[in-house]
């Protein structure tokens, strides 16, 4: 597994992707999605319309409950991974793959899926809309997908019961707006949205069997970060070669966007060309006698 960035908060640690025992992806159509660093943080593309999946895996022999968020948001209660094969149902893989509703026994799942965005308040449609975003300071408090993995314990059920119920939140209540600009300099033209819902029932647990329980105290081990981005976004700050084609998005946005990321593609093709030009600079040689 390659080795990641590793920051120390507080006692615990922060991941990026992949360290040691640790693995999380994102999928779309079964596939694992590009990865891009920007700015030290590790980002994919977010394509509007796309149903996508979180797979995690663990590679150790602990046990341990698991937890996906986006924006801050729990998609749906904890899930657990044992590594010692000791409890009933041992895995040592999850995929998160919806919203779920949980609750007496009746889950609602909604498919994990990228939305177009549409942004609110000032268009910044103007001849200097997304002039600046190229180079703008990036806001990575939006479009923000974290697994954070939990110690756990072997436990045995007294009785026969159904697992952890759950309320997700996929409301946009309280959330500020975007204006069209700033959608542009953040990469926010696709968000984390709910799709299609589908309804069963939940898995009955019967008493004698054995689960991984919250460890006392329930101390976080790790979070793993991951970040979507828009393939404007990845063209501007990361690598244009795996990113899809620059306008091919553009058709579903308004006049204001589209000329905010007409704009900010001229920035970044002038910064382009002096960058060519100072290196001709740099590599003539001055043959003159002194």
């Amino acid at each position: 597994i390659p080795a990641c960035r590793v920051v120390d908060l507080g006692g615990f640690v922060t991941l990026v992707m992949r360290q040691g025992k640790f693995e999380l992806q994102l999928l779309v159509d079964g596939t694992p999605l590009p990865e891009h660093s920007v700015e030290g943080h590790t980002c994919v593309e977010a394509k509007p319309g796309s149903q996508f999946k979180l797979r995690f895996r663990y590679h150790g022999s602990e046990m341990h409950q698991v937890e996906a968020r986006i924006d801050g948001k729990p998609i749906s209660a904890r899930y657990a991974v044992d590594g010692t094969g000791t409890t009933s149902l041992a895995h040592s893989e999850v995929t998160f793959d919806a919203w779920e509703k949980s609750e007496g026994g009746s889950k609602v799942k909604s498919h994990l899926i990228f939305e177009q965005t549409h942004g609110g308040g000032d268009g910044g449609g103007g001849e200097s809309a997304g002039s600046g975003l190229a180079t703008a300071a990036v806001d990575w408090s939006r479009g923000a997908i974290s697994l954070r993995v939990y110690a756990g314990e072997r436990s045995v059920l007294t009785q026969d019961t159904y697992g952890a119920s759950h309320r997700p939140d996929v409301s946009r209540r309280g959330s500020p707006s975007l204006s069209e600009a700033q959608m542009v300099k953040g990469g926010h033209s696709a968000t984390a949205g709910a799709g299609e819902k589908h309804f069963s029932q939940e898995f009955l647990w019967r008493a004698g069997m054995s689960f991984v329980a919250k460890a006392p105290g329930d101390p976080l081990v790790a979070e793993m970060m991951l970040y979507y981005r828009d393939s404007f976004f990845l063209l501007l700050r990361g690598d244009e070669t795996r990113v899809s084609a620059q306008g091919a998005d553009e058709n579903t946005l308004s006049n204001a966007a589209v000329q905010a990321r007409q704009n900010a593609r001229r920035v970044l093709d002038t910064q382009k060309r002096l960058a060519k030009k100072q290196k001709l600079a740099a590599a003539v040689i001055d043959l003159t006698d002194a």
